[in-house]
């Protein structure tokens, strides 16, 4: 049915998304405990999504 060529192509693609989804899981779970280890912002440690937003957001300044 399918060709050798279009499996090799499909596992290939699979083999990179594991991996893109592996490296984002680690990527969260490093910034959740950085967020959650540091003591310098309260928001960013309770909330740190919006805490990062927020500061994401402050860095261009006022309008």
């Amino acid at each position: 049915m399918l060709s050798e060529f279009t499996i090799n192509v499909m596992q290939t693609l699979a083999f990179l998304l594991t991996g893109v989804v592996c490296t984002a899981i680690l990527i969260a779970a490093m910034l959740f405990v950085i967020d959650r280890s540091q003591r310098a912002d309260a928001i960013r440690r309770n909330y740190p999504v919006i805490g990062r937003f927020r500061h994401l957001f402050s860095l261009p300044g006022e309008f």
